[in-house]
């Protein structure tokens, strides 16, 4: 297990981590890598939103700020 992972382990994240929240975590697209800077390699990766996803964030958003 490599550094990287074993801290995620110690934070209690895993390597893929869905791409969005509206009271669930959402996130049934594609993988995005996510890279660190220091020398390129792979930290982990998110699973991003698809459009029906993104709209259902978007309006429990909405319905919050009308509270």
């Amino acid at each position: 297990m490599s550094s990287m992972n074993n801290l995620l382990a110690r934070l209690g994240l895993k390597d893929e981590h869905p791409g969005g929240f509206c009271g669930v975590w959402l996130g049934s697209g594609k993988t995005l890598e996510v890279h660190t800077p220091i020398d390129g390699s792979t930290i982990g990766s998110v699973k991003q939103v698809t459009y029906d996803e993104y709209s259902r964030i978007v309006d429990h958003a909405c319905a919050a700020f009308e509270r």
